[in-house]
């Protein structure tokens, strides 16, 4: 909405919820979000005018959690205040915190468009958290407490003014490389390649830990040695919410108990088929 004035001035209502987006950055219509770029004005005052020279431009969300996405493009502002709310421009992601226990603990989230370069949009260390975000397609990336990195979803579909949920308990998947009982075997690193490929996707330190993985690919094992690196096993194809084991071992399901139990085994305690 625009309302004739003796300035060019914007107003931006408050993001909700309060305090996720940390500030407007208004730039040059066209300027292209990186690593780097300059705003000519950063609005952190909502509801409040801020004068700007006439022109044309882009309002960019700087949120809390350090991503950026952009909110308006081409805003033209010639002796006029422009009024823009936010919450009747985005939608809401939000990912429900893993509570399997068979698998390790999630310490972040970011969030990273699916196209156009892959520019981080959002990110935090709060699962549960109502992220506002401009409508598109989004791949969610995540970090373990142990610093693994996966990605938890593609293509994640984001509308306006609408809430997108995702239960990580049901998109998560896990291979376990059991232990092949080598005596002597010294190994540096359990690989995980892209099936067919030389692509190190994912590894793991020691046998027999849950290394969280990517459930719409196929992988292969390989041992690396200091003498040199050997495929264990090809084409392991992980499922979702369970964790699947290597050398064709029982598969095995997150218990609520916080044991592993073999697959089509029920238990009374959470157990998730």
């Amino acid at each position: 909405m625009f309302k004739e004035s003796s300035l060019s001035a914007i107003v931006v209502d408050e993001p909700q919820p309060t305090k996720s987006i940390a500030a407007i950055h208004v730039v040059k219509a066209g300027t292209k979000l990186g690593l780097l770029y300059y705003p000519k004005y950063e609005l952190t005052e909502f509801g409040k005018p801020t004068a700007v020279d006439p022109g044309e431009y882009d309002l960019v969300c700087k949120t809390a959690g350090g991503g950026t996405f952009t909110l308006v493009k081409g805003l033209s502002v010639k002796q006029q205040t422009a009024f823009i709310n936010p919450n009747a421009i985005v939608g809401t992601i939000v990912v429900e915190p893993l509570t399997l226990k068979a698998f390790p603990k999630l310490n972040e989230l970011t969030v990273v468009a699916s196209e156009g370069g892959r520019f981080i949009c959002q990110q935090t260390r709060t699962f549960g958290t109502a992220l506002p975000i401009i409508p598109g397609k989004y791949d969610l990336e995540c970090v373990t407490s142990d610093e693994a990195k996966f990605t938890l979803a593609m293509r994640v579909e984001v509308k306006p003014m609408a809430v997108t949920r995702i239960v990580a308990d049901r998109e998560v998947a896990a291979i376990v490389v059991r232990d092949p009982k080598l005596e002597g075997l010294t190994v540096k690193r359990i690989l995980l390649l892209k099936a067919g490929t030389n692509l190190i996707k994912h590894e793991a330190k020691r046998f027999d830990v849950p290394i969280m993985v990517d459930a719409d690919e196929s992988y292969d094992v390989l041992l690396e040695q200091a003498s040199g690196s050997t495929t264990f096993q090809k084409g392991v194809k992980p499922k979702r919410v369970v964790v699947t084991t290597s050398l064709n071992s029982p598969n095995l399901i997150s218990s609520g108990s916080g044991r592993w139990s073999p697959t089509g085994r029920k238990k009374r305690s959470g157990v998730i088929h």
